[in-house]
This record gives C-alpha cells, sequence and structure tokens, in this order.
C-alpha cells in the first residue's frame, strides 16, 4: 500500500507563495529605502556643513593672501630695506639702533589686517628682530634661528610652518617669507610675516567645533598642520579618514571607523578643512525614517495578505470544482463532468471531459478486445508449429533421398535447409563472414542446379577477413542479382567472383560478374524498385541492403556499383572491421 505524503493543498501553497513574494517584495523595498533615506539623510547633512567650510576655506585664502602680500610688500617696502642698509654698517650696534627698524615692521603689521608679527633677520648680523614687544632684538645664529631663516624659497603659495618657542610656550605659526636685497641685489635679510596658528583657528572656526565633530587643516602634503585635538597634529589625511586625499576641491564620505566627513580644499594656499562627525549627529533623523517605513510596511503587508487570500480563493475555486469531479469518477460515476471555461482550469476542465467521454467508448471495446487478444494468441500458437514441421519435414525427404543413394538431392536439400533458416532465424542481426560465405555458397549451390552448371562461383577471403562480424544475408543478395540479371543462359563461362579483405582498419566486399551488365536506368530501378521482385529468394533486395549498412553503420559505411552494358557487374562495400565478438550490434 502507497503511503500519501502529507503535502501541503494547493490553496495553502498559493496563499503562501503570494505572501512570500509580497514579503520578500516589502522587504527589499524597506531596505532599499532605508538605505536611501541614510544616503538622502548624509547628503544633505554634506550639503549644510560643506556650504560654511567653503567660506571658512575661502577666508582662510583669504588670510594667507594677506599676510603673502605683506611679505612681498615689506622686502620691497623702501624705508624698510633704507633702515637694513643703516644698521648693517654699524660695527656694534645697540639695541637703541634697532629701534627704526621695529617701528617700521610694526607699521607695517598695523596695515595688514592678517599678520599676528612680523619678523626680519639679518644675515651679516645674525640678528633677529621682529615687531612683538616682549622681544624686539636677539642675536640669532642660523643653526638655532627658526627654519624660515634658512628654508629655500617657497614653489608656491603654501606657508611655511614652524613652531616659534621664543615666548617660552612652543607655537605654531604659519608664516610666508621674502628675501631683502640691497642696491648690489645682495641679499642681506630676510622678511617674515606670522600668522598664529591657534589665533587663525579660533577665528575661523569657534562656531562650527562641538562636541560631535572636529574640524583639522591640511597641509598640500596631506598632514594635519592645526586642529581641535593636539593629537591629530602630524597624521595624515588617510590616517583619519582610511581614505585617499580626494582630488575634487569638495567631497565627503565616511571614514573607516564608521564616521563622517567633509573635506574642501583651498584654492591659494593649499590648506584644505577636514571636518569630521560622528553619525550620532544623524542617528535621530535615520531612526525616525525608518520607523516610519516600518509602519508603511506593516500597514501594506497586512493589506497584502488580506488581498492574497482573496485571490487564492478566486484562483482555487474553478480548481475546487474540478477536484470534485475528479472525485466522482474515481468512485465509478462515469457520468461525472467538470466546468470548462476559457482560462486554463476550464482547458482543463474539457480534456477531462474528453477524457471521460473515451473512456466510455474504451469501456465497451473492452470486451471485444479481449476476445480478439484471446483468438490472435491461440492462432500464434499455432504458426510457432509450422516452420517445426518445416524443417522436419524436408529433413525427412533429405534422408530419404541419402538413403535410396541420391547424395546430389540431399545436398541441395541440405544448402536449402541452411539457407530457410537463416533467413527466418532470429538468433542475431551479425554473423561471421565465413558463416557469410557459406550461406552465399550454399545459395550458388542450389541456383547452379537449376541453371545447369551454366556459371561457377569463386570466394577469395584473406584469413584476416574471415572472422570479421557482418549482416546477416549481407552478401547473398549481390549473388543473387549476378544470377539474376548478370548471366547469359547457354554460355559456359559465366563467372561470379566474391572477394573479401581487411585494409586500413576497414573491411572491403566485392561482388562481381562477367555477365551482360545494366545500363543506368536498369541499375536505378534495381536499387530501387528490387524489394516487390517475386523471383527473390529472401525478399531482401539493393535498396534494404543499403539501408541496413546505414541503420548498422551510418556514414562509416559505404556502397557502389560500377557498370555498364556488356562489362559486368561489380559492387563494392566498404565496412568498419568489427572482430568476431565485438560487433556490440547483436540483437
Amino acid at each position: 500500500m502507497v503511503k500519501k505524503s502529507k503535502t501541503l493543498s494547493f490553496r495553502t501553497r498559493v496563499l503562501l507563495g503570494l505572501l512570500a513574494v509580497a514579503f520578500v517584495s516589502l522587504a527589499f523595498f524597506f531596505a532599499g529605502s532605508v538605505y536611501f533615506a541614510v544616503r538622502m539623510a548624509e547628503k544633505n547633512y554634506a550639503r549644510t556643513v560643506t556650504g560654511p567650510m567653503e567660506t571658512q576655506s575661502e577666508q582662510l585664502d583669504d588670510a594667507m593672501r594677506g599676510a603673502y602680500r605683506t611679505a612681498v610688500h615689506a622686502a620691497n617696502d623702501r624705508e624698510l630695506r633704507c633702515a637694513v642698509t643703516a644698521y648693517s654698517i654699524l660695527s656694534a650696534p645697540a639695541v637703541e639702533d634697532s629701534f627704526e627698524l621695529y617701528e617700521r615692521l610694526l607699521e607695517l603689521q598695523r596695515e595688514s589686517q592678517d599678520a599676528s608679527s612680523l619678523s626680519i633677520y639679518l644675515y651679516d648680523q645674525n640678528q633677529m628682530i621682529t615687531s612683538s614687544e616682549f622681544r624686539v632684538v636677539s642675536d640669532v645664529p642660523p643653526e638655532t634661528a627658526p627654519t624660515w631663516v634658512t628654508a629655500a624659497p617657497p614653489s608656491d603659495f603654501s606657508p611655511h610652518i614652524y613652531w616659534d618657542d621664543a615666548g617660552g610656550v612652543p607655537r605654531c605659526q604659519f608664516c610666508y617669507f621674502h628675501d631683502v636685497q640691497d642696491s648690489y641685489g645682495k641679499v642681506t635679510a630676510r622678511v617674515c610675516v606670522n600668522l598664529e596658528e591657534r589665533t587663525l583657528y579660533y577665528d575661523l572656526f569657534r562656531q562650527s567645533v562641538g562636541s560631535d565633530s572636529t574640524i583639522c587643516l591640511v597641509g598640500a602634503d596631506g598632514l594635519v598642520v592645526s586642529a581641535d585635538d593636539a593629537g591629530n597634529y602630524g597624521m595624515t589625511f588617510e590616517d583619519l579618514t582610511g581614505q585617499p586625499v580626494p582630488r575634487a576641491r569638495t567631497s565627503f564620505g565616511t571614514t573607516g571607523s564608521g564616521k563622517l566627513y567633509a573635506f574642501v580644499q583651498g584654492n591659494f594656499s593649499g590648506i584644505s578643512v577636514l571636518r569630521l562627525t560622528s553619525r550620532a549627529s544623524l542617528s535621530d533623523e535615520i531612526a525616525g525614517m525608518a520607523l516610519l517605513l516600518l509602519l508603511m510596511m506593516f500597514c501594506v503587508g497586512g493589506a497584502a495578505v488580506l488581498f492574497a487570500r482573496s485571490l487564492s480563493n478566486w484562483l482555487y475555486r474553478p480548481l475546487d470544482a474540478l477536484m470534485r469531479a475528479m472525485e466522482r469518477a474515481g468512485q465509478g460515476d462515469m457520468t461525472a463532468r467538470a466546468p470548462v471555461g476559457e482560462d486554463e482550469f476550464g482547458a482543463i476542465g474539457g480534456q477531462f471531459n474528453q477524457m471521460m467521454e473515451k473512456i466510455d467508448t474504451l469501456l465497451d471495446d473492452l470486451v471485444e478486445v479481449r476476445v480478439k487478444k484471446r483468438q490472435a494468441e491461440i492462432e500464434a500458437l499455432q504458426q510457432q508449429i509450422k516452420p517445426h514441421f518445416m524443417y522436419n519435414t524436408l529433413n525427412s525427404i533429405k534422408f530419404a533421398a541419402i538413403l535410396q543413394g541420391n547424395n546430389e538431392i540431399g545436398d541441395l536439400l541440405t544448402s536449402f535447409i541452411e539457407l530457410l533458416e537463416a533467413s527466418i532465424s532470429k538468433k542475431g542481426a551479425f554473423i561471421p563472414l565465413s558463416d557469410e560465405i557459406h550461406l552465399v555458397e550454399d545459395y550458388a549451390a542450389l541456383q547452379k542446379y537449376r541453371y545447369m552448371d551454366s556459371f561457377t562461383l569463386t570466394c577469395t577471403v584473406e584469413p584476416e577477413a574471415a572472422g570479421c562480424m557482418v549482416p546477416r544475408l549481407l552478401l547473398q543478395p549481390f549473388v543473387e542479382n549476378a544470377i539474376l540479371h548478370g548471366i547469359i543462359p547457354r554460355r559456359p563461362d559465366n563467372r561470379i567472383a566474391v572477394d573479401a579483405r581487411v585494409a586500413d582498419g576497414e573491411l572491403h566486399l566485392t561482388v562481381s560478374d562477367n555477365g551482360k551488365g545494366m545500363s543506368e536506368a536498369e541499375c536505378r530501378a534495381l536499387l530501387e524498385n528490387d524489394p516487390e521482385d517475386s523471383r527473390r529468394f529472401t525478399g531482401i533486395g539493393m535498396r534494404n541492403v543499403r539501408e541496413r549498412l546505414r541503420l548498422y553503420y551510418g556514414d562509416a559505411a559505404s556502397f557502389s556499383v560500377q557498370t555498364a552494358p556488356g562489362a559486368g557487374t561489380r559492387f563494392t562495400l566498404t565496412l568498419p572491421r568489427r572482430p568476431e565478438g565485438g560487433t556490440g550490434n547483436e540483437k
């Protein structure tokens, strides 16, 4: 007894399928909506942040540009250059002698709106004079002087950055310097315009720095040169963000630690503004969007459940009617019919109704078919007796002829019995070539008696070819054709030759005669129509042989005819060499 496996009903599967599609779609919609909502919030935040940052970057560039112009102006200021020349010719200048330089530096600082201080270094005296009140003049050898004293002239507008420890507490300074030359073009001093890093930083970013954000200034080399947190000094842009320095002037993204960064590059100074912000500043906005989307998903999900249930009921209705009709038919009610319609279930119902009508007809014919089948079985048993009876009768005649001393009749009957057995045998489709040659010789012996020894048959078979397997009764039709259409009556030298050899892994068979030959039309008629020739012994003709070769060997076998009136006929067959026991085609 076959146990029924417990499976869900079609109605349940349809409902679950619809719900699965609906909820998977909703899940993808929710995930996509949250993703795009987060991206939109980040972009809105980026627009909010980068706007002020661009303004701050422009203000920073303005300050740097002003300091650069002040340095160029100071290096070319006539009064300052004259004061430098006068101070340089003094052999032992006192502090009072530097007041003229100090006063001019102080005036230039006042003229500049951005400079924190101005300094000038005199190379011949190894002295530095500044506009700062706490250090007017001091002896500073080059090896202990600030780095701007010995630095090479800049190749761009990036400020020179150094640490000034003159006031006791080291302070980071942004500066622009320029050489002062005398009337002979000799560099006698270098003037430097300083911008104090802390003062500049807090003037620009005092309102922007918060508990959840950090602002850094990044130099052209990618190093942090200013920040609200001293721990960020000397770090690189990649250290802070996990990303390479962007090429775009304004960019926004996410750091490797999950923070948001905004980046604005300066046009003049090459100093960029980098702002790092915690995602917590966006969490409330994102959480609100996610909650709204979640509520929408639940509402849409509930509506999808109700819709899926109604849709599954509508889809199941015609199937339920078809199942009821099938159940009635299974209980023996042959009048059960299913409703029909234009949809797929209606088409199935129509096919079911046609099937039921055919079953009614088949049931009526069943008894008659069973009677005819029994009669056919009886007739088949009777037909099985005929070949056995025929073999016994022919063998009895053969032994009677031998007992009477007529050995020729006995030999002819032996050949006939072997041919008859070969033509109706079902033991196999392939036999060794040696057996096939034996059947050909038996057939030729019968025909020689009929035609009063008017032809001779010569079979030449190489030893290697004798064991090759060939289809049963392959050569007999060719010999039969040579006898029927080739030999000339009353001519004693009619010859038929069968040759078999193996070359290049193929079996080559030829059947030739020296008879009257055939015209092209006669050859075509022989190949196409001879299966209906009533004179044939086996009923196997040329066309039949060609079809058998195609079925057995496909394109691996070839068959050709060479004939002409008065020149005899030559049939050539080329088959794959298959030794005895290796054909693989026995049936």
